[in-house]
Formats: structure tokens, sequence, C-alpha cells
């Protein structure tokens, strides 16, 4: 510990404890009632798998006394009787402005103390009420805890939003109504009711849309992950979570554990089979089958923890890729012949990327099982966007003129029509075009983490990592001429095959980009005006084409 006594300028080192501070990572917080007061919250040890506890300096942290380290108060039970730990990742500590003997702490869950950090009681409300006797819902995972100097309230941020408290931790209101803040893995799409969908959060489990409406229903908690909607079925299908597997039915509303025996690791993929909801292949390391909805499982080997996709054409045909883990930067693509029992490296033939660059989506064709798009993460520029039309057996570079980002999904259309969601927002490119172009439609400059496509019904769904859900209809054909006239902000791209004249306000600041090409001309007539910190760009080049040059 250390601290200043000249604003900064030279700086003790404190190593006066009762006990010696643990290796973990530490937490601190001070009062305005008691300036004198430093508390110190000592995470897990490095080496040794102890809570290094709650300290208190009562000298303005000349010395420091441990308060208690019992129960666990870092760790993922109510009780804190457990040996879990998060420390690395989420701690965080707050004393009260209006008395000091009253102190928040939290890890995964949450505690609060009236005596000075002495004894505990678990403040986790809705996971915890047994012992905590809060009402409303604590989620896990806490990075920041604050009292308001001016009324004592007490606000907590975690990886489920924020919330407050107004009588110190017993009751807990919930303020992130409105925060379109969604971090989604993934999303599936039922094809029979395309209101249905259900998501894969970050550390908020799944949750299921409410029928044609922007409330979401919780499914399940912890890391969502993959889901898929079977054929046949409006409201039954497969999702996974942590290293989970479930089956899910009522659209999400019931479940089952079917995890394969064997399987390990964070985040496996899952798909079903065209038409046949109860075949069902799981991608860890290994991928396993199993043809009577998850009762019992197959190892059939490959790897499938980057992606499993079906082929809507052909109900014999999968592909798959993955290496040792979710996480991997190495492995292989495969392709089955026979509903996953065997499987064949495609990724050693010619044309496919040699770049140790990591697989992150599958795309087919949905007339064609043997035309088959891929898509990269990661910067080895000019490796994003790979096709075969051979069932894989070569490769063509499709990555144009995209920027060197990751690109991380991708829905292909009857066409063979390509949409690819990246690090910056959505892409198209049609089969008879050169290149890829902007498929904004105010869409938010936010990693694009999966597509789903909905070509009857002209449409598609964007899920972002931050930023929620969104839908915009289809690609257009080029027009030959625009006049824009409307106020515009937010992420836009425009193009006509001749001219675009425009007379609009642009405004919005940092959050907007407007991209204006035509072949022939632009024109920014009377009224055009860009406010301060928006982005302008204008090209001339034909539709379906890179801009190079503005």
């Amino acid at each position: 510990f250390f601290r200043s006594t000249d604003g900064g300028i030279e700086w003790e080192e404190i190593t006066d404890f009762d006990y010696p501070l643990l290796s973990g990572r530490v937490a601190l917080a001070i009062t305005n009632v008691s300036s004198n007061r430093v508390y110190i919250m000592s995470g897990w040890a490095a080496n040794g798998g102890t809570f290094g506890g709650v300290y208190l300096s009562t000298d303005s942290g000349s010395s420091f006394t441990r308060q208690s380290n019992t129960p666990n108060i870092v760790e993922s039970s109510c009780t804190g009787t457990g040996g879990t730990n998060q420390s690395s990742y989420d701690l965080a500590i707050a004393v009260s402005h209006v008395t000091s003997t009253r102190v928040i702490a939290a890890g995964i869950t949450t505690w609060r103390s009236s005596n000075y950090g002495v004894t505990w009681v678990n403040a986790s409300a809705g996971r915890c009420d047994a012992e905590s006797e809060s009402t409303g819902f604590v989620h896990a995972d806490v990075h920041d805890i604050e009292y308001n100097p001016l009324n004592g309230h007490v606000y907590l941020g975690s990886d489920g939003g924020l919330i407050k408290s107004a009588n110190h931790g017993i009751d807990w209101v919930n303020l992130s109504d409105g925060i379109t803040a969604s971090q989604i893995y993934h999303m599936a799409g039922s094809l029979t009711d395309i209101d249905n969908m259900i998501i894969g959060l970050q550390d908020n489990g799944c949750k299921r849309r409410n029928a044609n409406t922007s409330v979401w229903d919780q499914v399940l908690s912890a890391d969502g992950f993959d889901c898929i909607y079977n054929d046949e079925s409006s409201t039954a299908g497969y999702l996974s979570w942590n290293s989970i597997v479930s089956r899910f039915w009522n659209n999400g509303g019931n479940r089952e554990d079917i995890t394969p025996p064997g399987s390990d690791g964070f985040f496996p993929r899952v798909t079903s089979a065209i038409n046949d909801g109860t075949l069902v292949l799981a991608g860890y390391a290994d991928i396993f089958k199993s043809i009577n909805s998850g009762q019992s499982w197959s190892n059939e080997g490959a790897s499938g923890f980057w992606d499993i996709e079906r082929c809507p054409s052909n109900a014999s045909r999968f592909y798959a890729a993955g290496g040792s883990s979710a996480f991997a930067t190495t492995g292989n693509m495969y392709r089955s012949a026979n509903q996953g029992d065997t499987w064949t490296v495609v990724s050693d033939n010619p044309g496919y990327p040699t770049a140790n660059i990591r697989l992150t989506d599958i795309g087919v064709r949905p007339t064609v099982s043997g035309n088959v798009w891929i898509t990269f993460g990661g910067f080895s520029d000019g490796n994003k966007v790979f096709f075969s039309d051979d069932v894989g057996e070569s490769w063509f570079n499709k990555s144009g003129s995209l920027p060197n980002i990751p690109v991380n999904a991708i829905q292909v259309d009857a066409n063979n029509n390509a949409y690819i969601g990246t690090d910056i927002g959505v892409f198209y490119r049609g089969s008879g075009m050169t290149d890829w172009v902007p498929f904004w439609h105010r869409l938010p400059v936010i990693p694009v983490s999966d597509l789903e496509l909905y070509e009857a019904d002209n449409f598609i769904r964007a899920a972002t990592f931050g930023r929620g859900v969104w839908q915009s209809d289809t690609y257009s054909t080029c027009t030959q001429g625009l006049n824009l006239t409307a106020n515009l902000s937010g992420n836009r791209y425009y193009e006509a095959s001749d001219s675009i004249s425009c007379t609009s306000y642009i405004f919005g600041g940092q959050n907007t980009n407007l991209v204006l090409k035509a072949d022939n001309y632009i024109i920014l007539k009377a009224g055009f005006e860009a406010g301060f910190g928006n982005t302008v760009h204008g090209y001339l080049a034909p539709c379906g084409t890179a801009q190079l040059e503005d």
C-alpha cells in the first residue's frame, strides 16, 4: 500500500499490516465522513487459494488491521464457504459517506457490513434471498460500488447493469431499463415464427423475445452462448451456456441439461439437422452426435468449437470448424456427408488461408450445399472471407477491399449474395459484385457478432456485442438517383448509379458517419450543412464497387 501527503509528488510504502496482504488484486475505499479511515479489500492469493480479507486503517493509511477474512466474500456461493474466485476480474468495495461503519463489498456476489467490515451478510438479492432477506436482484460479477455522499444511496455496477439501494443493500432497484447494452454472442430465430428469437449473452445467460415486442424474458443465467431452433418447431431447439448443452421447448420456458458425457470446455457450438430436431450435434474439441434429442451421445471426433453449420438443401451434409478450445487460434475445418458420423478435413485444400487465424463463421448457400463461405477474425490483412463452390475442395479469396478488422459472422441467400458482420458493422456483396459495400442502415459502429437472414420476408437481423439486436430490410438494387433532404445522423451509406443531391443538415457529432457514393456526380446544394464533429465522405464510383478515394 502506498500513500502520499503532498498531492502525489512523493509516496510512502506502507508495510505495517497485522496480517500481510496476499498477492492478489487489491481494492480501496475511503469515506468523506471520516477521512482518516481507509479500507483495503485483498482478493484471492495467487499462490494459496485464500481470501486475503478486509483491512481498516484509522490513521490515514499508516497502519492496517484485518477486520475479517471469513466468510469468503469474493467467491460465488451465498454462504461464503466455497472456494471459487474471480477477484482478478471482479472486485469492489465502498464505504458510506453518512456513517463509516457501513461497507458494501463484492466480487462474484455482494455483501454488506454494518460494523466496519467485521461481520458480513450476503446482499445478492434474488439468488441469495435466504441469506440476505432482501428484495430486487443483484447480478453477479460486480466491478464498481459507489455511495452517494448527498443521500447515502449506494450504486452497484455489474455485468448485469446498474442497480441502487437506499437502505445499505437490503433492498435493490434496477436502473438499467432502457440501456441497450446487451453483449450477444449468438442468436437464433424460428423459421416458422419470425417473432420468436433466443440470444446468448455475455454473463447474462440466454433470453427469449416475448412475441413481437422489445421485451426479452430470462431463460437461464450464467454465460449464454449458442442457440438453434428446430426446423419443425417454432418454440423448441437447443442452446449452450458455459460448458453445458440444453434442450429447450416452450420457447425457452422449459429446458433440460443434455450435456454429452466426456465433453469439456466453455462455449460449445450446437445445431440440429434440417427437418429433424431429434438429431443434434454439439461442438467441443470433439463433435458429439445424438439422434434422440440429446438423451444419448456418440463421439465423432473432429472439432466443432468454432462453428457447426447445417445445409438447408442437404440434410446429410454438415460443415464444422474448431481447435482445442473455443478460444484456440489454430484448428481445422471439416465436412461431413453422413450427418456427422465421419468428418473430412477441408482446411488443407488449395486456396484455404495459411495464415494463423481463427475461423469465426460458416455460411452455406440455402439452395446449393456445395457453395460454402467462411469468415475469419484477427488482423491478417486480406484474409477475411473465403468461398468454395465444390464443398471445400478448393477455396477462393473473397476479402476484396475489406478493412483489416475481424469478420465475425456471415449469412448467404439463395442467389449466393452474402452479408457479413464485422467489428465495425455489416457489409454486403452481391453474387455479381466485385467487392463489398457497407450495409449500415443506421446501425451503430459496433462489433456485429451474429446475423440471421429472413430471405422470404426480406429482412435481416444483426446481433451486436454491446448494443443489442438490430433489424433492417435486405439489400435493394442501386437506384439511379437520390435526393436527400431530411436531417441525417448515425451510420449511413447511400449509393446511386447516376447521382446524389443533398440538402440535409448532418448532426450527431462523432456518432455520425455519412457516406455518399454515385457513379457520375454528387452535389451538395444550398441548405446542406455538416455540424461540428460529423464525418462525411463522398465517392465517385459505380454501385457495388469499393470506394478508393474521396
